[in-house]
């Protein structure tokens, strides 16, 4: 069975929303992969996560040109 690198699934900056993005691009692959359907909804669930810790992320990042409250 090819299983992919680990710094394929995690990658090595996992700082930021981008990071998370990718992790969450991550889970989708390997949810597309997994051999079960909980599995799969499992993976999707988390990655369903990542997305959701990335919008906080965005959300509470200071806009450049505007000053901090």
């Amino acid at each position: 069975m090819d299983l992919p690198e680990p710094s394929e699934i995690f990658p090595d900056n996992p700082d930021g929303a981008r990071g998370l993005r990718d992790q969450a691009a991550a889970c989708r692959r390997l949810a597309g992969e997994a051999r079960t359907s909980p599995g799969s909804s499992s993976m999707h669930a988390l990655a369903d996560h990542f997305e959701e810790q990335a919008r906080k992320l965005d959300l509470s990042a200071p806009v450049p040109g505007q000053a901090a409250k």
